[in-house]
């Protein structure tokens, strides 16, 4: 039987890789609205757009797991890592300030990849080993996020 809440995060990915390759689009939408958003364009507005795309997908996870990138991520429910990895790497893009193209092809990449996982976890089941260098590449990305944070704080 499928994984309910994993083809879930396959939808998720897939919108928010949609996001992506609009940022143009969604850019002129609200440049309409707010003349001033032209000169926020970059990578941190691109990464706003993501993130106003991912709360409402985040706010499941965060109802029934509050710290979700808290703990042993290699215990996490499947849906939970692949969400929380994006999250974290989100943030890392959005500290470190990467241009539009960079922040784009960074977020591109990770959001195809994990797709394909929640696809074939889906089916099949979470692959302990794909678990673990997910785990650990949360891990290691948490640790640059608070890096920039305490950088940032200086």
């Amino acid at each position: 039987m499928p994984d309910t809440e994993l083809l879930t995060w396959v939808k998720n990915f897939t919108q928010l890789q949609a996001e992506l390759d609009n940022y143009e689009a969604t850019l002129a939408d609200i440049t309409t609205i707010d003349g001033a958003a032209a000169s926020r364009a970059g990578g941190g507005q691109l990464v706003a757009f993501q993130l106003a795309q991912m709360l409402p997908m985040f706010a499941p996870i965060m109802q029934a797991h509050p710290n979700p990138t808290d703990g042993d991520l290699e215990t996490a429910p499947g849906h939970v890592l692949l969400a929380s990895r994006y999250f974290l790497e989100m943030t890392a893009v959005a500290g470190e300030d990467l241009a539009l193209n960079d922040a784009r092809t960074t977020l591109k990449s990770l959001a195809a990849r994990l797709h394909d996982m929640a696809v074939r976890w889906s089916a099949s089941g979470v692959d302990p080993e794909e678990r673990a260098v997910i785990a650990k590449e949360a891990q290691v990305t948490a640790e640059r996020v608070k890096k920039l944070a305490e950088a940032k704080a200086k």
